[in-house]
């Protein structure tokens, strides 16, 4: 029940003001993202019991991509618009997994430790930040 909830909010930050009119197609990508996540991370995870949901960290990052894109190709049809935003995210995605599963292989977990504290502290400050200005 909360990822669909949690979902249903992510679509309506990400298509906000001039793409509302994506807005219902925007829920049904994030669900069935969403659905994926949780199929693949059971099926082919190492823990059994781990369960996956996407997260709102990158939800800021996805909402000014879609933005941007509106905006550059605001001459286009409302498909060309609506199919390259759809294809803007999927690519951020699959190349964000493509690195962490690079780092995952080379066993470079560890670098995180090198990340000081207050470091994390002002991105996660910084999401909410922009997750409440949004």
């Amino acid at each position: 029940m909360t990822v669909i909830v949690s979902g249903a909010s992510f679509a309506a930050f990400i298509y906000s003001g001039q793409l509302t009119e994506f807005f219902s197609l925007g829920v049904e990508m994030v669900l069935a993202g969403s659905i994926l996540v949780m199929l693949i991370t059971t099926l082919f995870g190492s823990l059994p019991i781990t369960i996956a949901v996407a997260q709102d960290e990158s939800l800021a990052i996805y909402a000014l991509m879609a933005s941007s894109v509106a905006v550059l190709i605001s001459e286009h049809t409302t498909d060309a618009i609506l199919s390259t935003i759809f294809i803007t995210h999927a690519l951020a995605g699959i190349l964000t997994g493509l690195l962490f599963l690079r780092l995952g292989t080379l066993k470079l977990g560890h670098l995180i430790s090198f990340i000081p504290y207050p470091v994390i502290g002002g991105f996660l400050a910084g999401i909410g930040w922009f997750l409440f200005y949004g």
